[in-house]
């Protein structure tokens, strides 16, 4: 059974994202760890953990090495930063990180023949 690549970006990519952006919140415009972790979603000492370094998100080391994870990263930092995050903006992150799913599971040492890709026929999001 094939499994979808939504998946792997729920449950392996957004985790990473989560951290990435939480950072960039953090370092770039000044957002407290609470603050961040009430726009994330994820409770201020799991977050201080993470920056700290006391326990690490699965597959950051792999993920966060990812250009465009990193840059989807910054970009919607700067979206929550200035107050211009829309429903619409997750739409073009999820169709931007199905077309590099290719890097992103080679990154994760997933064979490609076991996920299943929408075509880009297809509609996603």
């Amino acid at each position: 059974m094939l499994t979808p690549f939504c998946e792997i970006l729920s449950k392996k990519v957004l985790p990473v994202m989560r951290v990435l952006i939480a950072k960039e919140l953090i370092e770039k415009y000044n957002f407290t760890q609470l603050e961040a972790t009430c726009i994330l979603g994820i409770s201020q000492p799991l977050l201080n953990y993470y920056l700290t370094g006391k326990r690490k998100v699965k597959h950051f080391d792999e993920l966060s090495s990812v250009p465009v994870i990193v840059e989807l990263s910054k970009k919607i930092a700067e979206a929550i930063a200035c107050n211009e995050l829309t429903i619409d903006y997750f739409c073009t992150v999820c169709k931007t990180l199905h077309e590099h799913a290719t890097e992103i599971l080679a990154k994760l040492n997933i064979d490609i023949n076991s996920i299943l890709i929408p075509s880009k026929e297809m509609k996603q999001c």
